[in-house]
């Protein structure tokens, strides 16, 4: 990880990768590796900042980030992009405005949860595997 991280802009790599929030957290699936993510409600703030087009450097200096919270984030982007969730783009449309992007005191940790376990379920295309004898498509 280097502090290029920092001063790049990213989106949602789609597809492969859908997203929701629900409750304030960001739940994600990633179609091609069966793999979803859960960010917690604070890591959900700083991630809808960074899909509306701001740098972490930028969200940084409009909330006065201790270094220590920038770590996390910059671990959270990296794992995410390792995990072909977001990637890389040279578009900047900021979608909203500095206002928005004060989110507050960061008492809450700054947590991505990736679960792996239901890779295999994931994978199944029950519309188009479905066999007019066997029903729904079996893992195999």
């Amino acid at each position: 990880m280097t502090n290029e991280i920092k001063t790049k802009n990213f989106r949602l790599k789609t597809p492969p990768t859908i997203m929701e929030v629900i409750d304030g957290e960001a739940i994600m699936i990633n179609g091609e590796k069966g793999t979803y993510y859960n960010l917690s409600s604070q890591a959900t703030l700083i991630f809808q900042c960074i899909l509306d087009g701001y740098s972490l450097e930028e969200i940084s200096s409009l909330n006065d980030l201790e270094p220590d919270v920038g770590k996390h984030i910059e671990t959270m982007i990296d794992k995410l992009i390792n995990e072909d969730v977001l990637e890389e783009t040279n578009k900047v449309n900021h979608r909203a405005s500095p206002s928005q992007l004060m989110i507050g005191n960061f008492q809450k940790d700054i947590v991505l949860t990736i679960y792996d376990d239901m890779q295999d379920m994931l994978a199944l295309d029950p519309i188009h595997e479905a066999d007019d004898v066997v029903g729904w498509p079996e893992k195999k």
